[in-house]
């Protein structure tokens, strides 16, 4: 019996029926029961319904609902809004495609977020204890948002596989990076209510930055009210059918982006967010430049640390930068792009599995945007280099400081890792750049033992263990230095 719920609410207009067919041919292979389909359809003809008829005849899950005119995607998004009753709704694209598997792996993220220190109960066991009773216990601890890895299909064939890394507001404000390939509860639909119905395009980005709205005001560790949890499941569950770039008119592409630059906007300015939005040629994201030109007035707000190696590129206005990030409450810690000449020293850094510490787009042109714009936009990481950057100082204090006994990198890690644990963020600002020649950083097996002792398998940490990965590190992806790379 599959204990989750789920509704996929699907808009078709102007249809390619071949792809549309492939599409629901995707639906009617899942593997899991428990869901319903609703297709609103606004073509004129009943070629939709035939196709539905064809491949799930007489399946109950499916609804069909003919539009009674051509209707914006969000208008009729928002009708189906008013049909579902499922756990979780999926915007699927009518020509997109879902793994056999999309919703069994969902159902069991879910599930399994009931006993998370119990990792030696099969699914089975988690089902059980998940339904034992008529409050469907699993819904206390399940996250409010889920989005998956996806990749793209291009002339039929699979390609541009995304693996993306831990949710990022820093991220989310400057791209739709999780495009389609995510899922949302119906408690958090309820809290943010129905599409923008003046959009002609963007309505789901926009929605989605109404539930970081929604996030942040839940998330604040100064007024605790209640959890609300973004997660991220790896897996490329999730297919995008991507038409032809070609075939695509500059104007349509320049048209779509800004539009979303334009919501990106609109977000900044009714939060009252001191930034501007630089434009990016590759019409792909923007940039936001956080305002923070106050930083001089504001020093006993900040701790700088700065090694004596280092050369920063017009330090007034870095600082100005990086003080514009540490004015959000919930960014504890901010860092910059290293570089050596024209290569990539680090963009941060990540850990695997052993605590093992690695630089990140080692080696890569520091002109390049890296995989998944790694190396060009501004975003959460797990770790920045001690070399230069910005802490807050109250929560510096309030953290007490860096932990006795560990030397460089093993002590900024740790203490980043107790910032993500305290419900705050560590933050990686692309245009900060310093140069410093090649360094080994001062480390002893001593001071990583000591790491161990905290994240490792028998770690006193309560939250974080070195065993479950980087959290914004995607696991698809090669580790050690040569990492955020994909190899065929």
């Amino acid at each position: 019996m599959n204990e989750v719920r789920f509704s996929i609410l699907v808009h078709t207009v102007d249809t390619n029926p071949a792809y549309f067919r492939e599409m629901i041919e995707s639906i009617s292979a899942l593997t899991y029961m428990n869901f319903e389909v609703f297709v609103l359809d606004s073509n004129p003809t009943s070629t939709i319904l035939n196709i539905i008829e064809e491949v799930m005849p007489r399946d109950g899950r499916v609804n069909y609902k003919k539009l009674s005119r051509v209707m914006r995607d969000s208008e009729a998004l928002n009708i189906g809004l008013r049909l579902i009753g499922g756990d979780y709704c999926l915007f699927l694209g009518q020509y997109d495609l879902l793994s056999y598997d999309f919703l069994n792996r969902i159902e069991e993220y879910c599930i399994s977020t009931l006993i998370p220190e119990n990792k030696e109960l099969d699914f089975d066991d988690l089902t059980k204890a998940a339904s034992g009773n008529r409050l469907r216990q699993w819904k206390m601890t399940s996250p409010d948002l889920i989005y998956t890895d996806f990749d793209e299909i291009i002339d039929g064939t699979r390609m541009n596989p995304h693996f993306l890394g831990g949710f990022s507001p820093e991220r989310l404000v400057q791209s739709n990076y999780f495009d389609r390939a995510f899922l949302v509860s119906l408690t958090l639909l309820r809290k943010v209510g129905f599409m923008n119905e003046d959009l002609s395009y963007g309505e789901l980005y926009d929605y989605l930055l109404r539930i970081l709205e929604v996030y942040r005001k839940y998330s604040d560790p100064r007024h605790p009210t209640t959890n609300f949890n973004i997660a991220h499941l790896d897996g490329l569950l999730y297919h995008k059918r991507v038409r032809d770039i070609e075939s695509e008119s500059g104007v349509i592409r320049k048209t779509r982006y800004d539009i979303l630059k334009s919501i990106s906007e609109k977000y900044m300015n009714r939060n009252s967010i001191a930034a501007k939005i630089i434009p990016d040629n590759s019409k792909r994201f923007w940039r936001w430049e956080r305002r923070g030109n106050d930083f001089f007035q504001k020093k006993n707000d900040y701790i700088l640390l700065k090694d004596k190696d280092v050369k920063v590129r017009n330090q007034d206005k870095a600082l100005a930068k990086m003080y514009g990030h540490l004015k959000q409450w919930d960014v504890a810690v901010v860092g910059a792009k290293f570089v050596h000449g024209s290569k990539i020293l680090n963009c941060g850094y990540i850990y695997d599995k052993e605590g093992v510490i690695y630089p990140a787009c080692a080696g890569q042109k520091s002109r390049e945007g890296g995989y998944e714009d790694r190396i060009c936009l501004a975003q959460d990481v797990s770790m920045v280099d001690p070399g230069f950057c910005m802490i807050d100082e109250k929560i510096y204090k309030r953290l007490g400081g860096f932990r006795k006994g560990l030397l460089g990198r093993d002590a900024m890690l740790d203490f980043c890792l107790r910032v993500k644990s305290a419900g705050y963020r560590v933050v990686y600002e692309p245009s900060v750049v310093v140069q410093r020649s090649n360094y080994t950083p001062e480390s002893s097996k001593l001071s990583h033992d000591k790491l161990l002792n905290v994240y490792g398998p028998n770690g006193t940490s309560s939250k974080i263990r070195f065993e479950d990965g980087d959290e914004f590190y995607n696991q698809n992806l090669p580790m050690g230095v040569s990492n955020y790379y994909l190899f065929s």
